[in-house]
């Protein structure tokens, strides 16, 4: 968190790259850290959750999960959808005028989680909704975007063409639209985004590796170990 755009600053935007083993807890390691997000008054998070729908209806089950929420989505502390419909961002805008309600202890200010399908389509509604959120509320708020499998999708497929391709341009849109915001780029397979241009705006400006567990298999344990 503390590589993270500061949510007192008016504009920031920060890209880091967290780069784990396969299959050694990466879905754990950005539930927690939307967990303290809200601990550090980061209203806001958007997960890319993957080009497909199973894997974005795995993510929603997983978040919903670690925060122990029904399959309403309702707990006092979260608000977590998939959807983009007026009754969601109602329920979104209501959630975040808790945060300057001083009435509302802490505890039951309610952050919003939203989980998105990492397509040009699926961005671009989740982008829409969160104008239409910063537009009602009439101001903008701190976000936590975390893209699941970085290096799938999210990149410039068109760099050699000179061009921008669909889902990398919709990522920026995305970035624009929040004045103060932290892009959390979650991978096992780096060497793409570590290869950027600098002046790429999914270029990391750093890197944390997480370290699994000591039971954990994988391929130093498989193939360089033997």
């Amino acid at each position: 968190m503390g590589r993270c755009s500061n949510p007192s600053e008016r504009v920031s935007g920060k890209c880091l790259l967290v780069l784990g083993e396969v299959q050694s807890g990466k879905t754990l390691s950005f539930s927690t850290v939307v967990a303290l997000s809200r601990d550090n008054q980061i209203p806001v998070t958007v997960i890319l959750a993957g080009t497909k729908k199973p894997l974005l209806r795995q993510t929603h089950a997983q978040v919903l999960k670690d925060f122990n929420i029904d399959e309403s989505g309702e707990v006092p502390q979260w608000f977590v959808s998939v959807g983009n419909s007026e009754e969601v961002k109602n329920s979104a805008v209501k959630a975040l005028e808790t945060w300057d309600d001083p009435i509302i202890p802490t505890e039951f200010k309610q952050s919003l989680v939203l989980v998105a399908m990492k397509t040009p389509a699926g961005i671009r509604k989740v982008t829409k909704l969160l104008k239409d959120i910063q537009f009602d509320l009439g101001k903008p708020f701190s976000t936590l975007i975390i893209d699941d499998e970085g290096d799938e999708a999210s990149l410039n497929t068109m760099v050699r063409e000179g061009g921008f391709s669909a889902t990398y341009s919709r990522i920026s849109d995305l970035r624009r639209s929040l004045p103060n915001h932290t892009f959390l780029s979650y991978t096992a397979t780096p060497e793409a985004p570590l290869l950027l241009a600098l002046e790429d705006h999914l270029s990391p400006e750093s890197v944390i590796v997480l370290n699994p567990g000591e039971t954990y298999v994988g391929g130093y344990k498989l193939f360089s170990d033997r």
